[in-house]
């Protein structure tokens, strides 16, 4: 070799150590910035919010490490434990519920991070045409929009379910590139695990096995291949199937609170499409939820379907002949999203709340793969004024079926968490879907027309902008949450003072929490927080007139509030502490 070909090749080895470092850097700094949005979705206090499921999944996981919160989650409705299987771990290493809550947040922000990557590595695989900078951040704002950035605060499945999705998708494009058994299994698994952890993923297990018999006919994929991947979910399901029943068993009483997410009584529902009225009880709760995913998502699913019908057209007029590895993950895709909005759907059929009308939460966990590609897919187009008239047309359209659909609806209740960008337009008349729409659709123009242009830093002007809107979107709506802050912080007060009692007499005490009085319902509240704050201390529920018998046991605390306040002259007890929600008491013993 001459010296001037060693001079380039040392060049060239240069350069491409340089442009691997400069990448690395950047995707670190992402992934810092990551870090950085989600501490501003973290709670001030550190307890449960949503207090259902946040209880579910923490009493799931509690149960496994060995502690029984069998009485605190008496009102709480069975919730998948693929997510707390992985806060199992959390309840083992520390003994304060503070600290497992801090966990859970390092257990989000992870999954995010993976997220982003994953994306990354899906957008890399299909379009290596697009320069790694553009798909980076474009990577970037499909990980982070309003739904993931509330979600990273909470002891809920929802980072994590992103995370499977985007895993699912990535491994799926790694799977079609050179099927083999081995990675059928692990596709099965990865499916399976991603319904463990939210029973709404089932529109993905749906979704996989369509695809698993589309390649098969279309790809003349290995037979063995293709078996390896339904008997690996199959597998997955019945076991999840036995462990849930063992928990429901163990943890919960009624059979409303245990059926309460069990998709199993949720498939019932279709049996309502039978009649006249439920089949137009679907048909508006579809068109419903198509709005508000369409409007909430700057009309993003929208042009994904449109360029997934466009190219599925092409497949099917020339026979499937020219089919490659994009257009298989693009079927993928489009299936999920539609079985995804139609068990939303299902799921709504009945709304009993405003919110659950355009319900998008059980939509949002698989739209990150979709999103970055629509704005990796507006990149490679020239802006069209007819494309944006037609969408426009189209949602104007479904405004007064979903105001209809609004309209009966005798609950005006709106939980803003379900549907945050729509809520952020919400009023208590019909205008405001109209609103929200010619917004959005200006917003999507923008879009449109920035990303179909060849000027990066405009792109990366509108990128940052609808981050920070996000962002700043998703610290408005936790501010909903703040009527909950004086009752977690008092709470927390009386956990720490049963902390500090337990330390300094050295005595296992359990603690009973009294309900009966005008806030029964609310002491599920109190009931729940301090047990969070301390998981391994067995909590029971007791009635006012069950309190005359737990006196007689030296080893009990017992929490009441004003409603249920004991009378320490007729009860044999005596008072510990109080602040303004409150009160401990000590049992005297005989």
């Amino acid at each position: 070799m001459s010296f001037h070909n060693i001079h380039k090749y040392e060049s060239e080895r240069k350069m491409k150590v340089k442009f691997v470092n400069k990448k690395s850097i950047i995707l670190c700094i992402e992934c810092l910035l990551i870090i950085v949005c989600a501490v501003f979705s973290f709670d001030k206090i550190n307890f449960p919010t949503v207090i259902n499921d946040e209880f579910g999944y923490l009493g799931n996981a509690a149960y496994f490490a060995g502690y029984n919160w069998k009485s605190i989650l008496s009102n709480v409705p069975y919730y998948s434990y693929g997510y707390s299987l992985l806060l199992t771990p959390l309840f083992i290493l520390f003994n304060n519920g503070v600290n497992i809550y801090y966990g859970v947040y390092a257990i989000n922000i992870l999954s995010l991070m993976g997220s982003f990557l994953l994306i990354n590595y899906i957008l890399k695989e299909i379009f290596s045409d697009i320069s790694w900078t553009l798909r980076s951040v474009i990577s970037f704002i499909a990980t982070i929009n309003v739904y993931t950035f509330i979600m990273a605060g909470y002891a809920m499945a929802e980072n994590v379910l992103f995370f499977s999705i985007c895993l699912t998708f990535a491994f799926f494009i790694y799977f079609i590139k050179g099927p083999s058994i081995l990675k059928g299994i692990i596709l099965g698994s990865i499916i399976s695990f991603s319904h463990l952890l939210h029973q709404r993923s089932l529109a993905l297990v749906v979704a996989m096995l369509i695809m698993i018999v589309f390649l098969g006919i279309v790809k003349k994929t290995r037979k063995s291949v293709l078996i390896a991947v339904v008997i690996s979910i199959v597998i997955g399901l019945v076991m999840q199937t036995e462990v849930k029943e063992i928990l429901k068993n163990a943890i919960w009483n009624s059979d409303n609170v245990a059926n309460g997410n069990d998709y199993a009584g949720v498939l019932g529902v279709i049996w309502e499409l039978k009649s006249l009225d439920g089949i137009v009880n679907f048909i508006f709760s579809l068109i419903s939820k198509v709005f508000a995913v369409t409007v909430s998502y700057f009309f993003m699913p929208l042009f994904f379907v449109e360029v997934c019908l466009k190219r599925l057209y092409e497949l099917i007029k020339n026979k499937f002949v020219e089919i490659n590895n994009k257009d298989i993950l693009y079927i993928a895709l489009f299936v999920t999203l539609i079985c995804a909005t139609g068990i939303s759907a299902l799921f709504a059929l009945y709304p009993t709340r405003k919110d659950s009308v355009i319900y998008t939460r059980y939509i949002e966990y698989m739209l990150g793969p979709i999103m970055a590609i629509a704005l990796c897919e507006l990149t490679k187009i020239k802006f069209k004024k007819l494309r944006v008239f037609n969408y426009f047309i189209i949602m104007l359209l479904c405004c007064p079926i979903v105001n209809k659909a609004l309209s009966w609806v005798l609950n005006d209740e709106f939980i803003e968490i379900a549907s945050p960008v729509l809520a952020t337009f919400y009023k208590e008349n019909k205008l405001y879907i109209y609103i929200s729409l010619l917004v959005m659709i200006l917003i999507f123009v923008v879009i449109y027309s920035v990303f179909s242009s060849k000027k990066m830093w405009m792109k990366n002007t509108v990128i940052i902008l609808i981050i920070v809107l996000s962002v700043l979107r998703g610290i408005n709506i936790k501010t909903q949450w703040t009527d909950f802050d004086d009752i977690k912080r008092q709470t927390y007060q009386i956990g720490k003072q049963i902390e500090n009692v337990i330390a300094t007499e050295n005595v296992e005490y359990e603690i009973a929490i009294v309900r009966g009085g005008i806030d029964y319902y609310t002491m599920h509240y109190y009931g729940g927080f301090i047990q969070q704050y301390l998981p391994k201390v067995k909590m029971e529920y007791i009635d006012k007139d069950e309190i005359n018998s737990i006196c007689t046991d030296a080893r009990k605390l017992i929490v009441s509030d004003e409603s249920t306040a004991l009378n320490t002259e007729l009860i044999d007890c005596e008072e510990l502490y109080s602040n303004d929600r409150l009160c401990i008491f000590k049992s005297k013993g005989d």
